[in-house]
Formats: C-alpha cells, structure tokens, sequence
C-alpha cells in the first residue's frame, strides 16, 4: 500500500547521513488520495478471498 527505502541509496545524495531528515520530508509528498484508493482496492480483495 505504502513504501519508503530506507537504504542509503535512496537518500544519500540529497541527505547525507540524515535519514532522519530525508523521512521527515517524505511525508511531505505521499500522495494520500492514492493510497487511499490502494487501500480501499485491498479491503475489497480480502472480502473477495473469504
């Protein structure tokens, strides 16, 4: 539904050793309308698996 990467790769470049900074802003530019949609399509398939 939702990911982050965490390895260093992902933020090094922009963030240095600041991980911390670098999840900061990440929550920042979630686009939660779109995971809200994501998660709505999971619940139906679970429904759909019982």
């Amino acid at each position: 539904i939702l990911v982050l990467d965490v390895w260093e790769h992902a933020y090094y470049l922009q963030y240095k050793n600041n991980r911390a900074g670098y999840v900061d802003k990440w929550w920042d530019v979630v686009n939660w309308p779109k995971i809200a949609v994501r998660f709505t399509k999971r619940e139906k398939l679970i429904w759909k698996k019982q």
